[in-house]
């Protein structure tokens, strides 16, 4: 731990929002994965503005949780099994990723945040896509300068809306490079799976002790060099608002394996989620209501907020089979707003990205393959002695 324009099918293999299109990839390429995560140089934000919404000693604090779809399932590198097919999938690949507009997507997504004015987000899948120089001849440069920046990105869209939002913590997860014959040459192209956490500017909210982790438990595999981890990790930061202080976390749990997200669910509430202080968690949990990894939370303590606020609708989040599929029908939801403590409950939730004026324009594209989740949340009982602190 640290601290300080195609019909493209976004989850075509899996049943649920699952990072299986990198995992596949590791094993085509057999590449060595990141192992370090890395936090924003910014440990804590002091901000001043116009009051926020706490009420005399009580506290009333919003949140949204997405994935924002790193833009391709790696399909067509996956399956290759001579550099001859990876060097003519690679571009496929990172052509979906330029199919699928991320920047625009990102305006979508910053109209939608515009409705609702979060204190703060969750995001997962906010991916780093990385190019290197074209050559002549193999293996090519390293891919070192930044394609897509999704962090970077959204920032730019939510803030060209007249919002105020800064990123205050990225995890570095997975990392997988590999090279393909492009019309201009050999090019090295790599993604970095991260997580991250943006929070409002424009508000007297004060974010401190930043911290960014990797789990120990994550998804191995056997490849000719040898086996490769397949790197998950979480972000917090405590968020003061009002007087109160919330620990605000987010991440997303394993992509494959039943018994490696549970494990990452315990790691969670041994690790950023054991505070004393009330916490926030928003995840792509990669697991529905009745699975072991939310039992974990639950069992920690955890609050469900759709549960709480919306107990007699379904929540489904997951997942456009299409990007440019004509209808919204989500069967799953593994995508959540939890919190503890502090006499914190939600009192409102809504399910965004699933509404015809929620594409983005103008190739109308769903926002991402999940929809995001906005949870409002509100102390309950009051306290003259700051309960959140």
């Amino acid at each position: 731990m640290t601290r300080r324009v195609l019909a493209v099918q976004s989850r075509p293999r899996r049943a649920i929002g699952l990072r299986y299109g990198l995992i596949s990839f590791a094993v085509a390429v057999a590449v060595a994965l990141a192992t370090a995560a890395v936090a924003l140089a910014t440990a804590s934000i002091g901000l001043s503005a116009p009051a926020a919404r706490a009420h005399g000693s009580r506290l009333q604090i919003s949140a949204m949780t997405y994935n924002l779809f790193q833009g391709t399932e790696l399909t067509n590198s996956a399956s290759a099994s001579t550099l001859a097919a990876l060097l003519a999938a690679v571009p496929e690949d990172y052509g979906q990723v330029q199919a699928t507009d991320f920047p625009e997507r990102a305006r979508a997504i910053a109209r939608e945040a515009a409705r609702s004015k979060p204190d703060l987000i969750g995001l997962q899948e906010a991916a780093l896509w990385q190019t290197g120089t074209p050559s002549a001849s193999l293996p090519p440069p390293p891919a070192t300068a930044a394609a897509y920046d999704f962090v970077q990105i959204l920032v730019d869209a939510l803030n060209a809306r007249g919002l105020h939002y800064a990123a205050v913590a990225v995890t570095r997860n997975a990392s997988v490079q590999a090279p393909g014959r492009f019309p201009s040459g050999f090019m090295n192209v790599r993604l970095t799976d991260r997580v991250a956490i943006l929070a409002r500017t424009d508000l007297p909210l004060t974010i401190s002790d930043v911290r960014v982790g990797n789990f120990t438990h994550n998804t191995v595999i056997s490849t000719l060099l040898g086996p490769l981890v397949v790197l998950g990790g979480w972000a917090s930061a405590d968020a003061t608002l009002g007087g109160h202080t919330v620990r605000f976390v987010t991440t997303h749990l394993d992509a494959s394996s039943g018994t490696v997200r549970t494990a990452q669910a315990v790691e969670l509430v041994r690790g950023p989620l054991s505070t004393a202080l009330p916490v926030m968690l928003t995840c792509d949990c990669n697991a529905v209501p009745a699975s072991p990894p939310y039992a974990v939370l639950a069992a920690a303590g955890l609050k469900d907020s759709w549960r709480v606020s919306e107990p007699a609708t379904p929540g489904f989040t997951c997942c456009h089979p299409n990007l440019l599929s004509p209808a919204s029908v989500l069967p799953l939801r593994v995508d959540y707003v939890f919190s503890r403590g502090g006499g914190l409950r939600a009192v409102a939730d809504q399910i965004v990205g699933t509404d015809p004026g929620d594409r983005s324009t103008p190739s109308g594209f769903w926002p991402s393959d999940h929809a995001g989740l906005f949870a409002e949340l509100a102390q309950v009982r009051p306290s003259p002695t700051r309960p959140l602190t």
